[in-house]
C-alpha cells in the first residue's frame, strides 16, 4: 500500500515538473497557444465565420481583400475568411482521429514486437520495414485511390500508414522496461501478459506516446492537405485549405491572395503543432533539469 502511495506520488511529482519546463519553453508555449486558439476557432465557427462558407454569390466574384471580405472570395464569391475557419474543423479531425488511429496500431503492435519477442517481433519488425521502405505520400495516395475519395478514407488511410514510427518507438520502450522489477513483481503475482502491458509497461511509456501523437498530428494534417490538394481528401463543397489551394492554382497570377491565405493557415498549424511536440518532448524528459 505504502509502495502504491510512494509510487502515486513520484508520478505526480514527475508530471508537475514536466508541466514547469514545459511553461519556461517560450517557443512550445506559442505552439499551444496556436492549437487552443485553432480548437476555439473549430468550436465556434459557425458563430465567428462572418459569412455561410457554403453560399454561392457570383456577384462577389473573385473579391480582393476588403473590409466586407478581410480575406477576398472565391471564384464561386464564397467569403475565403469563412471558408478557412470552417476548414480548421476538417484539419483538427483529421489530426486526431488519424493520428488516434495510428498511435493506436503503433502502441499495440509495438508492445506485441517488444514484449513477446522471438518470430512475433520478427514478424513486425519487418512490416514495419516494409512500411518505412514505401513513400509515405505515395502509399497514402494508393489506399484513397482504391477505397475511394473522401474524408473518411484519408483518416484510414493515414491511420493504417502511419503507425510504423510509433510501434518502433514503443518496442525500445518495451524491451528496456519489460524486465523491470514491478514488472517482474506483477509475472511472479500471477498477472496475465496482456495485464502487465497495458496495466504496467504501456502507461509508463506515456510519455514518449504523447510526443509522437503531437508530432504526428501537424503530419496527418499536412498530408491530407497534400491529399485534398489533388482532389482526393475532403471533396466540395466541404471547406478544406488543400482544396482551397487546389481551387486557386488557375489564378496564381491575378490573385495570388486566394491560395496564400489557405497556405499560411496549414503553415502556422503544423509550425503549431512541432513546436508543442518539440517542447513536449523536452519538458517529458526526465534528464532535464528545471
Amino acid at each position: 500500500m505504502n509502495r502504491e502511495m510512494d509510487n502515486k506520488e513520484i508520478s505526480t511529482s514527475y508530471w508537475k515538473d514536466a508541466f514547469k519546463r514545459l511553461r519556461k519553453n517560450k517557443l512550445a508555449m506559442v505552439g499551444l497557444y496556436i492549437i487552443l486558439g485553432l480548437m476555439v476557432i473549430a468550436i465556434l465557427a459557425p458563430w465567428i465565420a462572418p459569412y455561410d462558407p457554403y453560399e454561392v454569390n457570383y456577384d462577389e466574384y473573385l473579391k480582393p481583400p476588403s473590409l466586407r471580405h478581410p480575406l477576398g472570395t472565391d471564384e464561386f464569391g464564397r467569403d475565403i475568411l469563412s471558408r478557412i475557419i470552417f476548414g480548421a474543423r476538417v484539419s483538427l479531425q483529421v489530426g486526431i482521429i488519424a493520428e488516434g488511429i495510428a498511435t493506436a496500431i503503433g502502441v499495440l503492435l509495438g508492445s506485441i514486437s517488444g514484449y513477446y519477442g522471438g518470430w512475433v517481433d520478427h514478424l513486425i519488425v519487418e512490416l514495419t520495414n516494409i512500411i518505412f521502405a514505401f513513400p509515405f505520400l505515395l502509399f497514402v495516395i494508393a489506399i484513397v485511390v482504391s477505397l475511394g475519395p473522401s474524408l473518411t478514407n484519408v483518416f484510414i488511410a493515414v491511420g493504417i500508414t502511419g503507425w510504423a514510427g510509433t510501434a518502433r518507438l514503443i518496442r525500445g520502450q518495451i524491451l528496456s522496461l519489460k524486465e523491470s522489477e514491478y514488472v517482474e513483481a506483477a509475472r511472479a503475482l500471477g498477472a496475465s501478459n496482456t495485464r502487465i502491458i497495458f496495466k504496467h509497461i504501456v502507461p509508463n511509456c506515456i510519455a514518449p506516446i504523447i510526443i509522437s501523437a503531437t508530432l504526428g498530428m501537424g503530419g496527418a494534417i499536412m498530408t491530407e492537405a497534400s491529399l485534398s490538394f489533388l482532389g482526393l481528401g475532403a471533396q466540395p463543397p466541404i471547406p478544406s485549405w488543400g482544396s482551397m489551394i487546389d481551387y486557386a492554382k488557375d489564378f496564381l497570377r491575378t490573385n495570388l491572395w486566394y491560395s496564400f491565405f489557405p497556405g499560411l493557415a496549414i503553415m502556422i498549424t503544423v509550425f503549431g503543432f512541432n513546436l508543442l511536440g518539440d517542447g513536449l518532448r523536452d519538458a517529458l524528459d526526465p534528464r532535464l533539469k528545471v
